[in-house]
């Protein structure tokens, strides 16, 4: 059992040591180092335990492939996020550098959980540890109005969906006298159409909806994306979209008696999920506002692989959030990049871009093309998986829809990219990069292209850890 919970349990004593470095400040660069070798070694460790099984605790957290391959994705955005936060950051996460990786760490240790349970209360916790740490990072550069108001605004919002959540719970316990997930999965084959039954499971969701952005939890997302730091965004817009998609992947299949008739209301939801992020991310001048109704009309999609239900939906899903990790945080490391530079967050901030880092501008372009759906990109390919699913359900319309929106979304993802390639820049000088960002360019150039050409490899192992959780 201990080697099993390996990975929780060394977030757990990274955590600890952040606390310790809190207490007596040292360099920077010190403890920078120290975290990405804990993270790199949290890597590992998922990694040794891919393919174990079990059921601990009471069977209310469970580790398989499925639990093990969405904290692989979990422990990789951190380490990519730690890289982020480097010399260059906002004095405010310099002043208090240990304790920024503390809460980083200790909302993933949170996510870790989430991927691994399957019992309501665990399953609540786990939201919660991850959910207050996030509270206060998005708030984390105290002195900018623009991060204060953003933080208040994300700790009313998750609050009221976490109550919401909790009253959800309640409902279902009453019918279910359990929170054994496993328990009630069974236990739902024969459920009798209870309104309040179905009205709880929707309640219980909107924690997780909230997570991923899906209306109509989603209001919060343009003004916490922009005003916190841009490590805080990429962690929001990248690290927790995959817990929450894990999440929700578990419930909807475990619960498929009774979320088969709601599919239709939540396919509507989806769909205005996708339009409005689309059609808001349109008139945007601000990246980091725009890639927040981007995450917006992403999370639509994800929708529609989630509640298909079935094993070709769910795999689709997983590949396609896989693949949105890495594109999402080539654009925001691009992004990033330059906000350091520059101190500004603008669209037009990017002008010249191709001329003074053609390596950057080349990542972004083709990490933009890949979210857009744009052939033969990987991007295309999940997108092409999940809608597929919807149309061997017979949602043919749905497709049409999803597809319009894509459509859309390369309108303006081209908007920002024209930025980089059609005009000249003010300053002329190269971007300073150091030697991570321009190897991970590389390596999402590669992934995006190669990936999307030759998708059979992510396709079956997230097709087998699926096979799992359908088990």
């Amino acid at each position: 059992m201990i080697f099993s919970l390996l990975p929780e349990i060394f977030c757990f004593l990274m955590s600890l040591v952040f606390i310790i470095f809190s207490l007596k400040k040292q360099d920077i660069n010190f403890e920078r180092k120290a975290g990405l070798i804990l993270s790199f070694i949290n890597i590992v460790l998922v990694l040794l335990t891919i393919n174990h099984q079990g059921l601990y605790f009471s069977e209310g957290y469970k580790i398989d492939l499925f639990s093990q391959s969405v904290k692989l994705l979990i422990a990789i955005g951190l380490f990519f996020v730690f890289f982020m936060a480097d010399e260059r950051s906002e004095s405010a996460i310099k002043k208090s550098y240990p304790e920024f990786l503390f809460f980083l760490t200790s909302a993933n240790l949170g996510m870790f959980m989430m991927a691994s349970a399957v019992e309501f209360v665990t399953l609540f916790l786990s939201l919660e540890l991850s959910s207050y740490s996030m509270f206060v990072l998005s708030g984390f550069l105290k002195n900018k109005k623009v991060s204060a108001e953003a933080g208040v605004k994300y700790i009313f919002i998750g609050a009221v969906a976490s109550a919401i959540s909790l009253y959800g719970y309640s409902l279902i316990f009453g019918y279910y006298v359990d929170s054994s997930l496993l328990s009630m999965k069974f236990n739902s084959i024969t459920v009798t159409k209870d309104v309040m039954l179905y009205i709880g499971f929707i309640f219980f969701l909107s924690a997780f909806l909230f997570k991923l952005a899906v209306l109509p939890f989603a209001f919060w997302a343009p003004d916490v994306y922009q005003g916190s730091d841009t490590t805080v965004t990429t962690y929001i817009a990248t690290v927790s979209k995959v817990a929450a998609v894990a999440v929700l992947l578990r419930i909807f299949i475990y619960f498929i008696p009774i979320f088969e008739s709601m599919e239709k209301v939540m396919l509507v939801v989806a769909v205005m999920t996708m339009t409005l992020g689309n059609v808001l991310a349109v008139q945007q001048k601000d990246i980091k506002r725009l890639l927040a109704y981007s995450s917006i009309a992403q999370a639509g999609y994800m929708m529609v692989g989630i509640i298909m239900m079935n094993y070709k939906g769910a795999a689709a899903t997983l590949f396609y959030v896989f693949s949105y990790l890495f594109m999402n945080y080539t654009v925001f490391l691009v992004a990033d990049q330059i906000i350091k530079e520059k101190g500004d967050s603008s669209i037009e901030a990017l002008r010249g871009l191709s001329q003074r880092s053609p390596l950057l501008a080349l990542a972004m372009l083709l990490a933009l093309l890949s979210l857009g759906g744009v052939p033969p990109f990987v991007g295309f390919t999940g997108k092409w998986f999940i809608f597929t699913s919807a149309i061997d359900k017979g949602y043919l319309g749905l497709v049409l829809i999803a597809f319009l929106n894509s459509v859309i979304s390369v309108y303006y993802y081209l908007l920002v990219a024209r930025q980089a390639y059609l005009f000249e820049p003010i300053d002329k000088e190269p971007v300073k990069t150091n030697l991570f960002v321009n190897l991970y360019s590389y390596a999402a150039i590669i992934f995006i292209i190669a990936a999307g050409f030759y998708p059979t490899l992510m396709l079956s192992w997230t097709e087998k850890a699926i096979k799992l959780l359908l088990m």
